[in-house]
């Protein structure tokens, strides 16, 4: 499958992004992957919303705005730009860590559960129960959130970010019925399942095919979800890798009715 949209791409408004990494050089990048929609989702946590740590300290909403004006210099044809945010689950709160004025503001917003680095205790990583129970806990308080109705997508489902060990091993101490539930009611709330081509840039297509993640997508394919596609670039020359998200939706066997229409 040829993968047309990116929703999931950092400039260096996002701190863990690259300096260089600016929509210019991203537009440059999306026109040679055959992208025709691209959204710009930078991290945020809406500090309406208490519990920030200090690495969300300067990406509140303000902040990402200021891609506002390079958004209204853009005037090509051959590529839509979107306003979107990753924004956070908050443990403390369990939910999302925005407000229903600022996800109005957004054409995408992202959310994952799996930014463990970020919301999830330390204390939890020695135990992998501990830390998969964290991922499911945080996805069902997620999409219970009354502003679930705005999320696109679930960011790079289950894959902890920043793991300190293999992430593969956490998805076998969630059962399949478990991820049945959550799956369901994402494709009741029409909430896309983002396959994230940071999870299989790094493996071989006979990697890819025996991955615990293509497993997992099957069964929200099964439970009837959509998908949308992300390269979650931090530079330019990361979206490259964006084609990969074409491998795992063939293997899939997606057809375009099952993609996101954004």
């Amino acid at each position: 499958m040829q993968i047309t949209h990116d929703l999931h791409v950092h400039t260096n408004l996002s701190i863990c992004a690259e300096p260089e990494a600016d929509l210019k050089g991203y537009l440059k990048w999306a026109k040679a992957a055959g992208i025709k929609t691209l959204a710009v989702s930078n991290h945020l946590w809406d500090h309406a919303v208490p519990g920030w740590i200090p690495w969300y300290g300067p990406q509140d909403f303000k902040h990402i705005c200021k891609i506002k004006e390079d958004l209204e210099q853009i005037t090509d044809p051959d590529i839509r730009i979107l306003f979107g945010a990753e924004t956070e689950y908050s443990y403390q709160d369990h939910k999302i860590a925005i407000t229903a004025e600022v996800a109005e503001q957004l054409d995408v917003m992202l959310v994952p559960n799996s930014h463990s680095n970020i919301s999830m205790p330390t204390a939890f990583y020695p135990n992998l129960q501990q830390h998969a129970d964290f991922m499911l806990r945080a996805y069902h308080d997620i999409l219970d959130d009354p502003n679930s109705k705005y999320v696109t997508a679930i960011a790079h489902p289950f894959a902890a970010v920043e793991c300190p060990y293999e992430r593969e091993l956490l998805l076998p101490f969630i059962s399949d019925a478990q991820y049945r539930e959550c799956f369901e009611e994402t494709a009741a709330k029409n909430i896309a399942v983002e396959i994230n081509a940071s999870v299989f840039c790094k493996k071989t297509p006979f990697q890819i095919r025996n991955s615990e993640f293509l497993r997992i997508f099957q069964i929200a394919r099964d439970c009837k979800c959509k998908f949308s596609f992300g390269s979650d670039s931090h530079s330019h020359n990361h979206m490259k890798y964006v084609q990969v998200c074409g491998i795992v939706a063939d293997l899939l066997n997606l057809t375009e009715p099952q993609i996101i229409n954004i």
